[in-house]
C-alpha cells in the first residue's frame, strides 16, 4: 500500500507543478480509506494550474524496472524527454519529485486524509497517552515478511524492541509513551515496563496512528515513511548497529 501511496504523492505533487493532469489506476482499492479519493474507479488529479497545449509527440512510455534500482527522478534525462509527449505512462512504483513534494505537500496530504471513522479510532488510541506523557513515539514493527525478506536484516524480536525503547526513554527528558503498529499480534506485556497502547489494528489505521506521533522509529519501510511525511514528523530507521550506538537518529 505505501510504495503505491509515496509514486501517487510524487505524481501528484509532480502532477501541480507541471500543470500536467494525472490519472492514477493503483490507488482503488483503497478509495474508501481516505477522503480525497473518489467513492469507486480511478483517482485523476486535475492541477490548479493546466499546462498549455501545443504539438507534442503522442505517446511516451516509462517504465521503473528499465532502470537501476533506485528512486527515479523526474531530472533524469529519459524522464525529461517522456514530458515532451501528448500522453505519458509510467509503470512502477519508484518515480520521485522531491522538490515538488515538498512545495505541494498539504495538497497531497488533503488527498490522503484517513475518513472520520478512522480518525476517531485514532484519537481513541492515543488520548490516554497524551494525557500521561510528554511525547508519543510510535514503534512500527514489521515481521511477517521481513523474516526472509533481505536475508532477515530488519527483521527483530520483542527483546531488540525493547532496546530501542529503552534507548528513547533515556534519551529525552519526561515522560515517553509509545504506541505499537505490528504486523502480526503484540503481547503488550512484553513491553510492560513502558507506557505503552496498541495502535488501532488495521493497516490503515496503524499507519495514521504512526503519523499521530510525535516520532517514529522502526526497520527502514516506505510504511513508516509515508506516516512519517504525512505527519511531518522526524523518523528513525533503527538497525542492529543502532543498540551500539546508544542513539536514536531521527530526522
Amino acid at each position: 500500500m505505501c510504495n503505491r501511496l509515496h509514486a501517487a504523492a510524487n505524481l501528484i505533487a509532480h502532477s501541480e507543478s507541471t500543470g500536467n493532469p494525472a490519472l492514477i489506476c493503483s490507488l482503488s482499492l483503497y478509495n474508501t480509506l481516505f477522503e480525497g479519493l473518489p467513492e469507486k474507479g480511478f483517482y485523476f488529479h486535475h492541477p490548479q494550474s493546466v499546462r498549455k497545449s501545443k504539438l507534442r509527440c503522442p505517446l511516451s512510455f516509462i517504465r521503473s524496472g528499465s532502470f537501476p534500482p533506485g528512486e527515479i527522478h523526474f531530472s533524469v534525462p529519459a524522464v525529461v524527454k517522456a514530458e515532451n509527449a501528448a500522453l505519458m505512462l509510467f509503470v512502477g512504483w519508484r518515480f520521485r519529485d522531491d522538490d515538488a513534494l515538498k512545495t505541494y505537500s498539504s495538497v497531497v496530504r488533503r488527498i490522503f486524509t484517513p475518513v472520520e471513522s478512522c480518525r476517531s479510532n485514532i484519537t481513541k488510541v492515543l488520548s490516554g497517552l497524551r494525557s500521561r506523557c510528554d511525547r508519543v513515539v510510535g514503534v512500527h514493527i514489521r515481521r511477517r515478511d521481513y523474516k526472509d525478506f533481505n536475508g532477515g536484516i530488519w527483521y527483530f524480536d520483542d527483546t531488540f524492541y525493547r532496546s530501542v525503547m529503552q534507548i528513547a526513554v533515556s534519551q529525552f527528558p519526561g515522560r515517553t509513551g509509545f504506541v505499537i503498529a505490528s504486523d502480526e499480534p503484540v503481547d503488550l506485556n512484553e513491553f510492560s515496563e513502558f507506557d505503552v497502547e496498541s495502535a488501532v489494528g488495521d493497516p490503515v489505521g496503524d499507519l495514521y496512528s504512526l503519523a499521530a506521533s510525535d516520532m517514529i522509529m522502526g526497520p527502514p519501510s516506505t510504511y513508516s515513511s509515508w506516516a512519517s511525511f504525512y505527519g511531518d514528523i522526524p523518523l528513525c530507521h533503527v538497525t542492529r548497529e543502532t543498540l551500539g550506538r546508544g542513539v536514536l537518529d531521527f530526522n
